[in-house]
């Protein structure tokens, strides 16, 4: 019965997605939060996650110029995801890991991240931003990193903070 569920949901996410991008979405963003150590064994997730994953982000393949995944929460399986079939790949990099050197090698595509969505970029303070975009530019050489939040950037990021992230990232 879950499998049958799981099917069913499977192929509403990919009539959705489809119709989405027929209406002019120029891409996709695919969030996973089942995808840790602190939920699911390996096998378990192969079967009862990535298994409907693929599914969708196959149905997609060459239909959306932009797709990325967001791998929700700590102890996340990242070998399980770096293979998946999306351009770009977020996770909760300063909160949990791996840290974007880590992750570089074991993913071609496009690195989302650098920044501490909850700690450093909410509060700050600014030099401590500036400080982080330094660093995860340095972990990187600079290649293949879109600077980024590990997750959605909370509300009451000030705009200061954002601006600090671009004046960083110019000067580097």
């Amino acid at each position: 019965a879950l499998e049958r569920a799981l099917g069913v949901i499977t192929e509403v996410t990919i009539r959705f997605a489809l119709d989405a991008l027929d209406a002019g979405a120029h891409g996709v963003f695919f969030a996973t939060q089942l995808a840790s150590w602190r939920l699911l064994s390996a096998a378990e997730y192969e079967r009862f996650g990535k298994a409907y994953d693929l599914r969708v982000l196959e149905a997609l393949r060459g239909k959306a110029r932009l797709s990325m995944l967001h791998a929700h929460g700590h102890d996340i399986m990242f070998e399980l995801l770096a293979d998946y079939p999306v351009q770009m790949l977020n996770w909760h990099d300063r909160a949990a890991g791996p840290t974007l050197a880590e992750a570089a090698p074991r993913f071609g595509g496009m690195l989302v991240g650098g920044l501490n969505e909850n700690a450093t970029l909410r509060s700050g303070p600014e030099a401590a931003i500036e400080a982080e975009v330094r660093e995860a530019l340095a972990q990187t050489g600079g290649r293949r990193l879109l600077l980024g939040p590990g997750c959605v950037m909370p509300i009451a990021v000030p705009a200061a903070h954002i601006a600090a992230v671009v004046r960083a990232a110019q000067a580097a």
